[in-house]
């Protein structure tokens, strides 16, 4: 990478969402980057007055990406997953025009790169084919480089909303299988964090898929914690995987998007689940120099929230 993979000007494509504002929190309260943000004029999101902010008609306006990315030393793609793969890769090939250097694609989340899964979910295959696309810009572009994060679930967005069918206020929880899947999780901060820290390591994180987490849990341990730091006995149901998996492919088929919610929770939560990337953690942890965060503190913040 050239000025020795430097990374100062760093620019966020959709900071409006879930995932964006901590994203750009995190950016902003590193004194190394000046950040810019990305948003369509028909966006009525608000962003804090430290970041400059760029207005284009639409991200399928790949001249107007082009200019946005000029002078940006890495460009975010925070973009709802709802994105069709050829808007995204356009905005991966705008970035790689503009001259670039560093790229993350729209990854975050689970892994993405077992064919199993795409089976189950045309996203992740998507997803995919995302990252294997900004990874064949950078055989083109002298200089471009990628990095793709994976995060598993977000913890305390997944939380907070119900996703994992575990209910704040009326304590209540559905447990898979047995409920002694390992699963990685993360927060929404410390996903910020991460790519603060990715960026500030440019050698060591360029063309590579980095592994990050808050900690590793099983749904019987949550509703241990939960039931401890709630002082409430909870009622707890149970679901079948397979039937999960069924359920949700037929309510996807009919257009109904709450079958993504129940492939996605047998996919990380059943007894042959494959949401736990301690290995890839593991392997990344030491580039990312952020230390292990813990189910209980994390927890209490939450239900503090």
């Amino acid at each position: 990478m050239s000025n020795s993979g430097t990374i100062k000007n760093v620019l966020i494509i959709g900071a409006g969402g879930n995932l964006g504002p901590s994203i750009l929190t995190a950016l902003l309260s590193e004194p190394k980057f000046v950040v810019t943000v990305l948003s369509r004029e028909s966006s009525t999101s608000t962003f804090p007055s430290a970041a400059q902010v760029i207005k284009i008609p639409s991200y399928d306006d790949k001249a107007a990406l082009i200019k946005a990315f000029t002078g940006q030393d890495a460009v975010i793609n925070v973009v709802a997953g709802s994105v069709s793969r050829a808007a995204q890769n356009r905005i991966a090939d705008a970035a790689a025009e503009a001259g670039v250097k560093r790229y993350i694609p729209n990854e975050f989340g689970s892994e993405t790169r077992n064919p199993a899964a795409w089976a189950l979910l045309p996203i992740f295959e998507d997803k995919y084919l995302q990252t294997k696309h900004a990874a064949d810009l950078a055989e083109k572009h002298p200089g471009f480089t990628w990095t793709s994060v994976i995060t598993g679930g977000f913890f305390d967005w997944g939380l907070k909303v119900g996703f994992y069918r575990f209910d704040l206020k009326q304590h209540t929880a559905s447990i898979i299988d047995s409920g002694n899947a390992q699963a990685t999780v993360t927060t929404l901060a410390r996903i910020g964090d991460s790519i603060v820290s990715i960026l500030l390591h440019p050698a060591e994180t360029a063309n590579r898929y980095i592994y990050t987490q808050s900690f590793n849990y099983t749904q019987n341990e949550l509703l241990a914690a939960l039931e401890k730091h709630t002082n409430a006995k909870w009622t707890v149901t149970h679901a079948n995987s397979d039937e999960l998996i069924k359920s949700g492919k037929a309510a996807l088929a009919k257009g109904d998007f709450s079958g993504f919610q129940d492939i996605i929770l047998a996919y990380n939560h059943g007894d042959e689940a494959h949401a736990n990337h301690e290995k890839g953690v593991a392997e990344s942890r030491a580039i990312l120099g952020l230390p292990k965060q813990d189910l209980d503190t994390v927890l209490k913040e939450v239900l503090k929230a």
